[in-house]
């Protein structure tokens, strides 16, 4: 049995749920909120959550796989700052010098 459930337009997981433990919640880090409207956000929590009434829960954000992401082409290199403007710098470059022998 899948532990994957589809309803209405979005796709939950049991092995993924939101920690109503807001004191646990690590402050001014990036997370999954969940508020009293069911509407889950990315943000960050400052300050005590616990007073905050329309926070109700929080959840870590899934990890990347990026070896994957490499290998489907969606980063070049490392994909870090300096790789993506190395890589169009000598994009551009290359396009430039084709440009002015034509």
């Amino acid at each position: 049995m899948s532990d994957r459930h589809t309803n209405k337009g979005y796709i939950t997981t049991p092995s993924l749920t939101f920690n109503y433990d807001l004191s646990s919640a690590p402050l001014n880090t990036k997370m999954v909120i969940l508020t009293c409207g069911g509407v889950a956000l990315m943000g960050q929590l400052t300050g005590d959550p616990r007073k905050d009434r329309d926070i109700w829960g929080w959840c870590p954000l899934p990890m990347r796989d990026k070896q994957r992401e490499i290998e489907l082409g969606l980063v070049i290199g490392t994909g870090t700052a300096v790789d993506l403007t190395s890589e169009l710098t000598a994009t551009l470059t290359s396009v430039n010098t084709s440009e002015s022998s034509t």
